[in-house]
């Protein structure tokens, strides 16, 4: 089933999601997302979810991932 906000794609589920960064809408294709080829080391990864309660938008994630603070400071 299907939930609303949700579609078939040969990525996976699409979701629409709001960056908690920024706010900005995009799509997530979890199981196969565009961010899944964003370099995070796993420091890098637990100090975003830290922060962030949800995902963030490409432009968000890619700035964070250049970020020597999280790199620094896991």
């Amino acid at each position: 089933m299907m939930l609303p906000g949700m579609a078939d794609d040969t990525r996976g589920i699409l979701r629409k999601k709001r960056c908690a960064a920024c706010g900005a809408a995009f799509d997530c294709f979890a199981g196969g997302c565009w961010c899944d080829d964003v370099p995070l080391t796993d420091e890098m990864r637990g100090s975003l979810q830290k922060e962030f309660a949800g995902c963030l938008c490409a432009a968000c994630l890619r700035e964070r991932a250049r970020s020597p603070i999280i790199q620094e400071h896991p």
